[in-house]
């Protein structure tokens, strides 16, 4: 402000009163404004023990308006300051406009303010308390964190004084001949009592069907209105003078409550609004309670309700009726407001969801558990633990790898909107640019819901979660923190394909061809609504993992999860968390089973299969076979059967003979062992006595039965790069 223009002080008084008032001068909040002639709010300042001050020329005053209103304290509290700059808010308040003096002095004394005015200016306490339910699963249950808007409404008496005469006239002869009843021909803009403002609030399209259903509605409801009324003074209804119905409205306006929600749509629609007093969030089981406060003069507080929901990061209006048909006139403070909703947008209390500003990287398909997956150098590391074959318990990752994540519900509010997994193979990675040289996952991801369709009849349609183009990066896949999708369709998640639902990406390890097997990294990435990425350390999303405790697959055991590792950590240069990441063991590469011949001395068994012995207790048969892996990654079974006897020799164990194979005759551990030779051969060979196979028998038939079971694993089971081969010999004496 410059300093060289003038300050006019003002003071100001109460009129005494002689009857009861539900408060004192000095309990009223109220502010000064000082406003040019057309209504716009120049100064505004609050009013201290019936004083305050403008910063303004005894001239640029003459050229002014002083206006006096209250303030609710409500309003005051929650925007943290007592002035009120908005004149629209002016109009909805009984207000005091002195008249100033024609010779402004320094100070002013201004005259008292009415009783008649500053009556409404008290304000008290109301408790507004109510639930707010969706119909879910065949019955209605509580929304949590749904914000419910309360609203206070225009006090029919203030805008009845405030209508233009004609609309005043129409409501007169809407009372008493509903049949006149129409469109109406223009909306009246200022100047007049109070100037409109028409942004925002365009008139219904569908007028002409309200005018017409309601019509028929109203002829005889409002016919009987009219005998409601109270029938002393009633005839001012049958005058037109404007000021003496509009006080007989005024005086009567409580018993057409009903009848408004007829009218206003009609006729005076653009006139009703509302004035915000605060918003509640409701609770786990669906309440809200909070006080506000209301003019304690006159009637209770009309309150209309309006609510919002969280519906994937954005605040969407879930409940908005029109005002005039759905406001609580003269509200009851402290009886409960019930809101019902038929939203399936909104998740239902049995809907699984993870609380909070979270992200669990769970499993690689079902069952790995990220955690037990060696992420240090050694024999095991990036193998899949726990696969239970037997011989063995790790295997390496192959044919398509799904992560499965779960995602807190406060991620989006937080400002995440997409992620995105990547690989690379280790020997690629270059750590002075780590982000260079990765390849994204882009197969797409979809998820699968039930829909009812206009027929009743039931459809599974799908949803797609990306990639997404289109961004600032490219190839992103949607956050979902609820079973639903971000569509307004009426849909219910229905995991159609175990598989497809449940993941979050597909490393299609077939397309690393001609390159079978190798050591990757992969690594999860998180992104904004434009496509950039964030980190989770400044958004304070925490990243965890299942305890490497439990195996996977969980169920029905309670999970138990954990900060994930620093190993697991996807960090920026400055160390702040931008995803996860781990390394994998990838091997695509086949078996291979291959059967020797079977040989006594020289003799083998040929195409024709039979071998001759000459001494059962000396002779030895050569037996040999290969169960192969390039990488070690397999076991294998070989069994000898003797006729109908069954097996009289079995070998098994993995391909590597790490630890040494077991070997059993006639069900026995053999004495016999078999010699090994690794490397990229994989080969067994032993020298068994004919008499262990033949037994009780001087001659036999023998069937000879190798298969070898590739270890690597999708998550899910194992995948089968199998191998097999059966053979036959004979021994005769």
């Amino acid at each position: 402000m410059a300093t060289n223009e003038k300050v006019i002080n003002f003071e100001i008084a109460f009129e005494a009163s002689d009857i009861k008032i539900h408060c004192l001068p000095v309990d009223i909040f109220y502010e000064a404004h000082l406003l040019s002639r057309n209504g716009i709010i120049i100064q505004s300042v609050a009013v201290q023990k019936g004083k305050f001050s403008f910063a303004v020329s005894p001239e640029e005053l003459k050229a002014s308006r002083l206006v006096l209103a209250p303030v609710n304290p409500q309003l005051s509290k929650e925007r943290k300051t007592g002035i009120s700059t908005a004149a629209a808010m002016l109009d909805k308040r009984v207000t005091y406009e002195p008249v100033l003096p024609d010779k402004p002095a320094q100070t002013i004394i201004l005259p008292d303010v009415p009783v008649a005015i500053w009556k409404y200016w008290c304000y008290c306490t109301c408790r507004v308390r109510g639930r707010v339910f969706n119909y879910c699963h065949g019955t209605y249950q509580p929304v949590y964190h749904a914000k419910v808007h309360v609203c206070e409404v225009d006090p029919i008496w203030l805008w009845l004084r405030r209508l233009p005469d004609e609309a005043i006239l129409r409501i007169k002869d809407s009372i008493l001949h509903p049949e006149i009843i129409e469109r109406p021909p223009h909306i009246p803009v200022g100047p007049g009592p109070v100037e409109l403002n028409m942004e925002g609030r365009m008139m219904p399209e569908n007028m002409e069907m309200m005018v017409a259903g309601l019509k028929s509605r109203m002829t005889s409801d409002t016919a009987a209105s009219a005998t409601a009324l109270p029938q002393q003074n009633i005839a001012i209804l049958h005058t037109e003078s404007v000021h003496l119905i509009r006080e007989y409205l005024v005086a009567n306006y409580q018993l057409l409550y009903p009848w408004w929600c007829y009218w206003i749509p009609i006729y005076w629609w653009w006139w009703y609004s509302c004035d915000e007093i605060t918003t509640i969030l409701t609770n786990e089981q669906g309440w809200f309670d909070r006080n506000i406060y209301y003019n304690c003069f006159g009637d209770r507080p009309d309150l209309y309700f309006w609510v919002e929901y969280n519906i994937n990061g954005v605040w969407t209006t879930i409940y908005n009726p029109p005002i005039h048909c759905n406001t609580y006139w003269d509200y009851v403070c402290g009886t409960e407001v019930d809101i019902y909703l038929h939203d399936e947008r909104i998740h239902c209390p049995g809907d699984p969801t993870v609380p909070g500003k979270v992200v669990i990287v769970s499993t690689l398909g079902n069952n790995v558990n990220v955690n037990r997956v060696q992420q240090s150098a050694g024999t095991n590391q990036g193998l899949a633990p726990d696969l239970g074959y037997g011989y063995t318990n790790f295997g390496p990752f192959g044919g398509s790898v799904e992560p499965h994540v779960y995602f807190g519900e406060q991620l989006i509010p937080s400002g995440i909107k997409f992620y995105r997994w990547s690989y690379i193979n280790v020997d690629n990675y270059d750590s002075s640019n780590p982000d260079a040289g990765w390849f994204v996952m882009n197969d797409s991801v979809d998820r699968h819901y039930i829909h009812t369709n206009p027929d009743l009849s039931l459809s599974s349609p799908v949803y797609n979660l990306g990639p997404k183009t289109g961004f600032a990066n490219n190839d992103l896949f949607e956050i979902q923190t609820a079973r639903q999708p971000v569509t307004n369709e009426p849909w219910n998640h229905q995991a159609s394909d175990a598989r497809n639902d449940t993941a979050t990406a597909f490393f299609n390890t077939g397309k690393l061809a001609p390159v079978l097997a190798g050591m990757y990294y992969i690594k999860m990435e998180f992104f904004n609504a434009a496509g950039v990425r964030v980190n989770l350390t400044d958004l304070g999303i925490d990243l965890q993992v299942p305890s490497a405790l439990q195996p996977a697959p969980f169920g029905n055991s309670t999970i138990n999860f954990v900060a994930a590792p620093a190993i697991n950590r996807l960090l920026d240069g400055g160390g702040k968390l931008l995803g996860f990441k781990m390394v994998i063991n990838v091997d695509n590469n086949p078996t291979t089973a291959k059967i020797d011949e079977t040989k006594v001395g020289l003799q083998f068994a040929g195409p024709c299969g039979m071998i001759t012995y000459f001494d059962k207790a000396t002779d030895v048969a050569h037996i040999g076979f290969t169960a192969s892996h390039p990488n070690d990654h397999a076991f294998f079974s070989f069994t000898i059967t003797k006729g109908s006897s069954g097996t009289v020799h079995s070998v098994n164990g993995t391909v590597g003979n790490n630890p040494p194979v077991s070997v059993f005759d006639n069900g026995a551990v053999s004495v016999e062992p078999y010699i090994y030779t690794g490397g990229a051969i994989d080969r067994f060979d032993t020298n068994k006595h004919v008499s262990v196979l033949l037994g009780a028998c001087d001659e036999g038939a023998f069937a000879e039965s190798l298969s070898v079971y590739g270890t690597a694993t999708d998550g899910w089971g194992r995948i089968g790069y199998d191998d097999g081969k059966v053979m036959a010999f004979a021994l005769k004496h």
